[in-house]
């Protein structure tokens, strides 16, 4: 039976720190944006989702649900109600507007889910996991 996504053996991933994966899958897969601007806002929105306060999803369902915008608010500790006065960390709801307007979270989550299936179901594994 093949491995699924939440089956796998990718703990390793959970445990890693956010900044450096960050700083890989950055370095990999959004670097294929042609368009500077869209490429720096899909960076944004990756940054928001894994290094929040709340810390980094600790399995593949928290990920995905970190990547609605109600759940990326309140992972930075405010909401995404417009009308309602912003708690959360300083400056943060204008760069969760800025990736929301952009509409790069669904394309995120789309790469993010193509690349853990790929390390869940192939077993290839990233280069900058620790042994």
């Amino acid at each position: 039976m093949l491995n699924t996504i939440e089956s796998a053996d990718l703990a390793w991933v959970w445990a890693s720190d956010p900044a450096v994966l960050v700083s890989e899958l950055l370095g990999s897969h959004l670097r294929k944006i042609a368009d500077p601007e869209r490429a720096e806002l899909r960076a944004l929105a990756l940054r928001l989702v894994l290094q929040s306060p709340a810390g980094m999803p600790t399995s593949f369902a928290e990920l995905v649900e970190a990547t609605a915008v109600h759940q990326l608010a309140e992972r930075w500790g405010g909401t995404h109600d417009r009308a309602a006065v912003w708690t959360g960390v300083r400056g943060a709801d204008q760069l969760i507007a800025n990736v929301v307007a952009a509409d790069v979270l669904p394309g995120l989550l789309a790469e993010l889910t193509n690349l853990f299936y790929d390390w869940a179901v192939t077993g290839r594994v990233a280069p900058y996991r620790s042994a």
